[in-house]
């Protein structure tokens, strides 16, 4: 053999050696976040004082061996579980130069470095920031005043940092601004990230509380991603000045989400004053949403875990918080915490340990709502006075709810002529600030004052206002956070307009007075819709309709954020130049507000309308209306050409069916005994009564005539399906029903002899990606479910009906691209909604409705499995042609009647728009 062969054989087998040798081990994941440090640099770099125990938060797997090392030293360190993670403390001794965090694992590792280097601070420093949150602010800035000519960079960006503090305090705006910027420049030259954190959050919270200026504190909030990179506390943070903002600007959706998020990101790092300050924030925005129970449960659990080292200002915060959030509860009749312990617990501190004139004025503010709530405007009157004497400027906020309770006081005098003004302002001051709630109470309060006042024309266009404010507010709320809860707190703006139209009736002459009788149902029927037609713009529809919404929802972003820019200062304006300027922006807001509507339309399978124009039923047909008023329930029965209004004083749903038949029926027998079909439009706590099973003339009332009970919105009609009918009939898609498969059976045998075909899809066939297909087969007309119902969720938002594989929930029904017109639901509380709202609540019938179907038969509570096979032979009976549910509900009830089934009959309703 020669040289070079031996030589290519030896590269050869070399190479192969290579190709069979091991790779080397991968290190395995690790992932640390840190806090503690007093300061923080690019890099990053931890500034520490010494000694100092550092915190941090690590994500590897937990086959890892994870030590930590100080200058190369391995160090001993308590572990705790952590959300993700584990969380690592480790005490750095004085001079200490790095941490090292390894995670080992099959001999490779992966290290997580962090330099450490000593604070420069002074002592200055730390006393003019403790001045200056005493309020002390020209000794907090004498402190500083050898700081500027310091040798040390950073003490002069210290010194720097602190004067913007104390101009903003002092309410000086524009040099504060100017003078944050020179910090934040400084702060970006010398890499002092956690600084220049600090100083955005600082300059937004000014922006957003003192000026009102929106679109300068999101530009405060700009590139914290980046800087929270080096920082991860910063992200807790801005996790948290995200939700302030959104809050503030009444996106509450976005609020608790951000609020939450910072809240999980503190728990990982053990940031509990962190925690603690979202979790407050998150029960505020509960109280607003309506949401009492939750929002004190929220306070007593930040309560219960404030550090114990808190200071005593921070516990006077959280005393006025609470004190807050139980005023709210008390004024919603849901109080089960006095305010006024907290509150002046927390008005004490702020005058004594923790002096603070505008947190006092606040307290007092807050004393003297609660006051007013007890009917005590006199008291009120003093508190607010002196709230005023404590801190004459605070803030928007403050100067809007002093504005709320100079009117809730003006419309307590006997003489309610001195109440315009104020609710003006207040209508006024919430419009500028973006406190929608501050607005809303505005908006009311001068209906009633013009009503007072006996401008009557101009009363009733406010009270529409406010009415339709209301819509525009709701649908700030979130989805499943709420809505409900809310809209029973709001439920006076439908009352009240109702009352003032009745009494418009009452004074008008024969030729008006219909019109007025009208109306007022028509405000009726439109709060009992409000609920539904907010929710029904909640969910997208399709890909097409969301990507327009995005490009509508960034039309309207820009154009609001190109307003708030001239609407953040107004609030400050004489009332003369406050209402000129906003005169002259009314044009833009409606603008806005009708791109807005647009956007949200784009997330409706169908747009119902607004329920504006005439309300005239069809010939022969009657709607009956009842509504809660100061004189008892007031019903409405209208037909085509004529109304008839009754007060039921006394009537409460907890009457016997006689009696509560007696109140609300008897009133309009006359009606009813001509009426070819009855559609109820009925206050919720009377709608979750069976009142189809009221007594009427010998026979229940849904035996007498086809009842239908209406949501309250209308809808142009469909047309008729082109060509064959098909319909869809889901059974038993769990497989432990056979009650269900049976009743399926005879559903598609009747309907077959109907002359429509049918697609019979049973157990396992009954797929999620199966039903959906053939509910938005444009042939299908007809849609009956047998099997399981479930009614979950706030809102009922979870509520679903379970398939062979996942379920049919709300939201997939609402974002169906059609549905069919007429839909049984023969399952578990399938026409169920909820229980707190002041409209018409939303579950999978109402789901149904809203997405466009004409008609939905369903059940309002759990049924039995094999009892629903008598009732459903009788719905669909033995008859040719086309089916009307209305109709065939109305036969199964007097088929019921009559045979005395053992079928819970009455537990099923026909649900339509």
């Amino acid at each position: 053999m020669s040289a070079r062969v031996s030589r290519w054989l030896a590269a050869l087998l070399c190479c192969v050696a290579c190709e069979d040798a091991p790779a080397p081990p991968a290190p395995p994941p690790l992932r640390v976040e840190f806090a503690g440090c007093a300061a923080v640099r690019e890099g990053p770099v931890c500034e520490v004082l010494a000694p100092s125990a550092l915190t941090f938060w690590v994500e590897t797997p937990e086959d890892a061996h994870l030590s930590a090392e100080i200058d190369g030293t391995t160090q001993s360190f308590p572990t705790t579980s952590a959300p993700g993670g584990r969380r690592v403390t480790v005490d750095a001794p004085a001079g200490s130069r790095e941490v090292a965090l390894r995670a080992a694992r099959g001999g490779a590792a992966a290290v997580f470095r962090l330099r450490l280097d000593p604070l420069i601070t002074s002592p200055a420093l730390d006393e003019a920031e403790a001045l200056r949150r005493r309020g002390k602010l020209d000794e907090a800035e004498a402190k500083l005043a050898a700081l500027p000519s310091d040798p040390s960079r950073v003490l002069r960006l210290g010194a720097l940092r602190k004067r913007a503090r104390i101009e903003s305090k002092r309410g000086a705006l524009e040099l504060a601004a100017r003078l944050f910027a020179e910090a934040l420049t400084e702060d970006r030259a010398l890499g002092r990230v956690s600084d220049e954190l600090h100083d955005r959050f600082a300059l937004f919270h000014m922006h957003l509380y003192t000026g009102r200026r929106f679109a300068d504190a999101r530009a405060a909030l700009s590139d914290v991603e980046r800087l929270a990179r080096d920082f991860p506390e910063g992200r807790v943070m801005a996790s948290y000045y995200e939700g302030l903002l959104a809050r503030e600007t009444g996106d509450l959706r976005g609020a608790l989400g951000h609020l939450r998020a910072s809240q999980e990101a503190a728990a990982r790092l053990g940031f509990e004053a962190q925690r603690v300050d979202a979790l407050e924030v998150e029960a505020s925005v509960l109280s607003q949403l309506g949401r009492h129970h939750d929002a004190l449960a929220a306070m007593d659990a930040a309560r219960g875990a404030l550090p114990r080292d808190a200071s005593p200002c921070r516990r006077a915060e959280s005393d006025n918080n609470l004190g807050w959030v139980a005023l709210r509860a008390d004024a919603d009749g849901q109080g089960p915490r006095a305010p006024e312990p907290p509150l002046r617990a927390a008005l004490e501190a702020f005058r004594k340990e923790c002096p603070r004139p505008a947190e006092v004025a606040n307290v007092l503010l807050n004393l003297g709502l609660h006051a007013m709530h007890r009917d005590h405007p006199e008291e009120a009157r003093a508190h607010l006075e002196e709230a005023r004497r404590a801190a004459p400027r605070v803030d928007a906020r403050f100067e809007a709810w002093a504005a709320v309770l100079d009117g809730r006081i003006a419309l307590a005098k006997p003489e309610t002529r001195t109440a315009l003004a104020p609710h003006e302002r207040t209508r006024a001051i919430g419009r500028a600030a973006l406190l929608s709630d501050v607005e809303l109470e505005g908006a009311l309060g001068r209906a009633r004052a013009l009503e007072a006042l006996g401008r009557t024309d101009d009363a009733a266009r406010a009270y529409a206002e406010a009415d339709a404010l209301l819509d525009v507010v709701l649908r700030a709320v979130p989805l499943g956070e709420g809505r409900e809860t809310f809209l029973h707190g709001a439920e006076q703006v439908t009352r009240l307009r109702v009352e003032f139209l009745l009494g418009r009736a009452e004074k008008a002459d024969r030729g008006a007075r219909d019109a007025w009788l009208r109306e007022a149902a028509l405000a009726a029927k439109h709060g009992k819709s409000r609920l539904l037609r907010a929710l029904g713009c909640a969910a997208p529809a399709s890909p097409t309709r969301r990507e327009a919404l995005d490009r509508a929802l960034t039309r309207y972003q820009q154009g609001r954020a190109a307003l708030e820019a001239e609407l953040a200062a107004s609030w400050r304006l004489p009332a003369d130049r406050l209402d000129a300027a906003l005169r002259a922006h009314d044009a833009r807001i409606k603008d806005l507000r009708a791109l807005l509507d647009d956007a949200l339309a784009h997330l409706c399978p169908h747009d119902p309308d607004s329920t504006q124009g005439p309300f005239v039923p069809a010939p022969s047909e009657v709607t009956l209306v009842h509504l809660p008023t100061r004189r008892g329930w007031t019903g409405f029965a209208i037909t085509s050409d004529a109304i008839v209004v009754h007060d039921a004083v006394g009537a409460r749903p907890d009457l016997s069916p006689s009696r509560l038949a007696e109140a609300l029926l008897e009133p309009f027998a006359g009606a009813l005994r001509g009426a070819s079909r009855l559609r109820l439009i009925t206050h919720p706590s009377l709608d979750r009564l069976d009142l189809h099973t009221l007594p009427f003339e010998g026979a229940p009332l849904g035996a007498r005539l086809p009842v239908v009970h209406g949501a309250g919105f209308e809808r142009p009609l469909r047309p008729p399906s082109e060509g064959p009918l098909k319909a869809l009939v889901v059974a038993d898609p769990r497989g432990n029903l056979p009650g269900a498969r049976e009743e399926a059976r005879v559903v598609a045998a009747a309907l077959r002899a109907r002359g429509a075909s049918v697609l019979l899809l049973e157990g396992e066939a009954a797929t999620h990606a199966a039903v959906v297909a053939a509910l938005t087969d444009p042939a299908t007309h007809l849609f009956h479910f047998a099997g399981h119902g479930i009614y979950e969720g706030r809102d009922g938002w979870e509520s679903a009906l379970p398939l062979a594989t996942g379920a049919l929930a709300v939201a997939d029904v609402l974002a169906l691209a059609r549905v069919p017109a007429d839909v049984v639901l023969s399952g578990c509380d399938t026409g169920r909604a909820g229980t707190s709202a002041a409209a018409e609540g939303l579950g999978l019938g109402q789901a149904f409705v809203v997405a466009g179907a004409r008609a939905v038969v369903a059940s309002t509570r759990p049924i039995e499995d094999k009892k629903t096979l008598p009732f459903v032979r009788a719905l669909y009976g033995d008859s040719a042609g086309p089916l009307d549910l209305v109709a065939a509900l109305h036969h199964a009830r007097r088929a019921a009647h009559e045979g005395d089934w053992p079928s819970d009959v009455a537990s099923f309703r026909v649900l339509s728009p």
